[in-house]
């Protein structure tokens, strides 16, 4: 669950592979209907993978014109560059300059936002079929009609089996965030008893934010609801969640440095508690530290492990009225 937050890379990965092997059966079919030959049926499935592929990433929101919005410029990135690589392909010089200028061309317009990236990629990819192919303008007509096709076809994939359902994925991200705030905690436990795992310590911990963020992110995405929690106080959770574990990150590296073994151990008891999620008793013994820690950066630890538990309780009880206008960052 923490290893990949709301199963997006799964998604992603299950998506395009849909996308592709459909997008290839399309084509093939297309292709046979029309009765092209071997060379010109290999060009046309491999267009239309390389589109459905593209497309299944580009076209991931929830939104339906933006997704058609998006798709309808396809076809018009993949003919441009393939235009500009049937007229240089005769000349093999000229190509080869032209094809840097093109990857340059084809990053730098990711500048003009997330949709740019994929036509960039697209633009470059039309230039290397038609220049490496030595593709002719008798035969461009039928490659664009292959990325029209392909343009269609992950279209309708992207409204239909492969639409997303961003309050489910929410959910699952917020689940992660809690397997990645304990495995924060496991790892602060490892280091009280060995005193040497801070960087695997920080590189947990900067992996709590990245959820931090995909919360918020997909916050955005989904409906507000009358009986939903509303992004504003999902937000808030968080980050109060996020505080109490950075609080504890610090807590324990001041500990770790201490002498007195004692309290280290009783912290490590109360964190492998909460590593375990047996929130209940980790409480308990977070009461039990406070009591005698003094001023000890065991202190902290308890106190950021009540922090956190209280959050978890108010998680979803009392974000109902927040009204806060929402905006990620």
């Amino acid at each position: 669950m923490g290893s990949d937050p709301g199963l997006t890379r799964l998604w992603s990965a299950v998506s395009a592979a849909v996308a592709m092997t459909t997008g290839l059966a399309v084509l093939y079919g297309y292709a046979t209907l029309t009765g092209a030959g071997p060379q010109a049926t290999l060009v046309a499935v491999l267009l239309g993978a390389i589109t459905a592929m593209m497309g299944s990433m580009a076209l991931s929101g929830t939104a339906v014109w933006p997704k058609v919005r998006t798709a309808a410029l396809f076809p018009v990135a993949m003919g441009l560059g393939m235009l500009v690589g049937v007229l240089v392909a005769p000349h093999t010089d000229l190509m080869l300059a032209v094809f840097v200028v093109v990857m340059f061309a084809a990053v730098f317009v990711r500048r003009f936002g997330i949709p740019f990236f994929f036509y960039g990629f697209m633009v470059w990819m039309g230039y290397f079929f038609a220049a490496f192919l030595h593709a002719t303008l008798d035969g461009l007509p039928a490659m664009l009609v292959a990325v029209v096709i392909a343009s269609v076809w992950v279209l309708l994939l992207s409204l239909t089996v492969l639409r997303g359902h961003p309050g489910r994925t929410l959910a699952r991200t917020r689940r992660a965030f809690g397997a990645r705030a304990r495995t924060v905690v496991r790892r602060c436990a490892t280091l009280l008893e060995d005193g040497r795992s801070v960087r695997r310590v920080h590189a947990a911990q900067a992996r709590l934010a990245e959820s931090a963020l995909m919360i918020e992110a997909w916050s955005a995405e989904v409906p507000v609801l009358p009986d939903a929690v509303p992004p504003a106080a999902i937000r808030r959770t968080t980050i109060d969640a996020q505080l109490a574990i950075d609080l504890l990150v610090t807590a324990c590296t001041q500990l770790a440095a201490e002498p007195d073994r004692d309290l280290g151990q009783s912290a490590a008891r109360v964190l492998d508690l909460f590593a375990r999620n047996d929130y209940a008793a980790a409480g308990r013994a977070a009461e039990a530290l406070l009591a005698h820690a003094g001023t000890s950066p065991a202190r902290l630890v308890a106190v950021a492990v009540t922090d956190y538990l209280g959050v978890v309780r108010r998680a979803d009880r009392d974000g109902l009225a927040e009204t806060a206008d929402f905006e990620p960052p």
